[in-house]
């Protein structure tokens, strides 16, 4: 049940959060280049744009790749996301554990 809590109160927190990227504007190649060269936030965005699909087709697996560089730096959204991906059991295998410990350390 704290579990389910701590995810609620994460997902209304990141709701607010800007990842300062506009998908529109930016090439993705530009982003990547950047996200290559050890970039937090272009490792997010890129991240997402897998996740989501965007402009590239839908890769779960490559998603979690970009998001778990960018979480090892510690960002939140990238915790977050890479915890439901393990979660979920798309693009990782099914760890309700790992899922947990991602989720928690995003929502400190």
């Amino acid at each position: 049940m704290k579990f389910k809590y701590v995810l609620l109160v994460t997902v209304g927190l990141l709701g607010g959060v800007n990842d300062g990227f506009a998908q529109d504007s930016t090439d993705i190649t530009t982003i990547e280049q950047k996200a290559a060269t050890g970039d937090a936030q272009a490792q997010y965005n890129i991240g997402m744009i897998y996740y989501n699909g965007d402009k590239v087709p839908q890769d779960y697996p490559k998603a979690a790749e970009w998001f778990q560089k960018s979480a090892g730096q510690g960002n939140v959204a990238a915790q977050y996301h890479l915890g439901l991906l393990y979660e979920q059991g798309k693009g990782v295998s099914k760890d309700q554990v790992k899922a947990k410990e991602l989720i928690e350390k995003a929502a400190a």
